[in-house]
């Protein structure tokens, strides 16, 4: 029963639309209050369509004399995103499972080329960056500093306080160790 309390807490914060538990545990620390292990970050979009306002141009004619875009995709869902008018982020969050072969690989490149020409910077989120508290917490400090001219000092203040706050970082560890096999969380 150790924990109850907090997972009553935390089910108050369930969001649907997720599509891997790579992507749950990204989201909750990312955006849970501190009392639960995350860093109380604004919530991104999760799995919905980019609002495009601006088309990109073209490269040119085809022999048949249509025009050929700039871009291969012409829709884009990102797994998360912000679309902060300082700068707007498209998180992809891929486990070794999504590239399994060249084509797959490639195309994530090509849909990557494709958030710059929208004006969104993509970033990309492995496995590697949430397996253990130390990488998740490089990686949701990344976040924070690209993310950074969207808020106040403030509030970017907070945000780094709940990232290295020990109790925070003991919560998060519990957070880290439920959607993996083979790890641990530490103890509390």
């Amino acid at each position: 029963m150790r924990g109850i309390v907090l997972a009553r807490e935390a089910a108050g914060y369930l969001v649907d639309g997720f599509r891997s538990p790579l992507e749950c545990e990204f989201y909750y620390s990312l955006t849970l209050p501190a009392r639960l292990g995350g860093i109380a970050f604004p919530k991104p979009l999760v799995n919905k369509r980019l609002k495009i306002r601006d088309r990109p141009g073209y490269l040119g004619s085809k022999d048949d004399g249509s025009r050929r875009s700039l871009v291969r995709h012409t829709r884009l869902t990102p797994d998360m995103q912000w679309s902060f008018p300082e700068v707007g982020l498209a998180m992809e969050v891929d486990g070794v499972s999504c590239h399994t072969d060249t084509k797959t690989f490639l195309d994530d490149r090509q849909r990557d080329q494709d958030y710059v020409l929208y004006g969104y910077k993509p970033l990309r989120v492995t496995y590697e960056n949430v397996s253990s508290v130390e990488d998740l917490e490089r990686f949701l400090a990344l976040i924070i500093k690209i993310l950074q001219p969207a808020f106040e000092k403030s509030r970017v203040k907070l945000f780094r306080r709940n990232l290295t706050s020990k109790r925070v970082q003991s919560l998060r560890g519990t957070l880290v160790s439920v959607f993996g096999p083979g790890r641990r969380a530490p103890d509390v």
